[in-house]
């Protein structure tokens, strides 16, 4: 189950091996299938899941930054609340100049979801929150 497993044996080393597909596919989140597998292998991945939000961090132009930052002051300094919701977040990066329009942080916040930096969920208030 790695997408790089074909790189491990040249043409000739392949085809001595006398290979049968088996599909087993189970159509449970990654995160269900990978439960049982060793802490020692999740902690490689976390670590390299850090190393690219980092790097996604500093390919990022200085506003999507200046939005990340303040997203993560307001995290830090309730870390119990259930997050900020977009008017708030909105306000907030208008006040600080960062963003001068809904479309903008939009924008920004549409890059976040897409690296997997940032997750949105429904409040207990039935609101949305980031």
């Amino acid at each position: 189950d790695q997408v790089n497993a074909p790189l491990l044996w040249d043409r000739s080393a392949a085809a001595r091996f006398r290979w049968v597909l088996q599909d087993a596919t189970t159509f449970a989140p990654y995160c269900a299938e990978t439960m049982d597998v060793p802490p020692i292998l999740l902690g490689c991945f976390q670590e390299s899941k850090r190393r690219g939000a980092g790097t996604v961090l500093r390919s990022m132009v200085a506003n999507a930054r200046d939005v990340f930052r303040v997203l993560a002051e307001v995290q830090l300094d309730d870390p119990n609340s259930e997050g900020v919701s977009f008017p708030a977040l909105f306000r907030m990066c208008r006040e600080r100049f960062v963003v001068s329009s809904e479309a903008a942080l939009r924008s920004h916040l549409t890059e976040f979801r897409d690296h997997e930096l940032l997750r949105t969920r429904v409040s207990s208030e039935g609101v949305e929150v980031l």
